[in-house]
């Protein structure tokens, strides 16, 4: 068993010799040569949402969502883009408590449904406002916690 161990790391050692280096060789007849250095940077994006938003009650004002791409980590190719869409898990715009519900709107260019794009980031710092609105507080027949959960999600694209 040992002598099996020790002719394949004999061979292993061979094989690993044999590996080709690329290199430049300078002399006096070629005394100028050049080393190209290079590095992969791959893209890495943060986007910033807020933890959540307190609608007051009767308020039928809009209430700004300020979603903003990282100012330290936020490196994409200049030709890309994160898309920034917006689902919930009912599939509809609507707080509730688990009795009753209160439709809301979002409000941003483009937003029609669910899925829909809300923010396009192409560079760090960037920040985009979408809007939250109740218009119809008759349907909170109850009191309590009226909730939902909004679902980001980014996708990076090609612009």
């Amino acid at each position: 068993m040992k002598k099996t161990i020790s002719i394949l790391l004999a061979l292993c050692l061979t094989c690993a010799f044999g590996v080709t280096v690329f290199a430049v060789d300078l002399d006096k007849d070629n005394p100028v040569g050049s080393t190209v250095i290079s590095t992969v940077v791959e893209p890495s994006y943060t986007v910033i949402i807020p933890a959540s938003l307190s609608i007051p009650f009767g308020n039928t004002s809009d209430h700004a969502l300020t979603i903003e791409a990282s100012s330290t980590d936020f490196r994409i190719h200049a030709d890309e883009q994160v898309d920034v869409s917006i689902s919930t898990a009912s599939g509809a715009f609507a707080l509730s408590n688990g009795t009753h519900s209160i439709a809301y709107a979002v409000k941003s260019p483009g937003v029609t449904a669910q899925n829909d794009i809300v923010a396009i980031f192409t560079e760090a710092g960037q920040a985009k406002t979408v809007h939250v609105a109740v218009s119809d507080w008759t349907t909170a027949l109850t009191a309590g916690t009226y909730s939902q959960s909004l679902i980001f999600t980014l996708a990076y694209s090609g612009a």
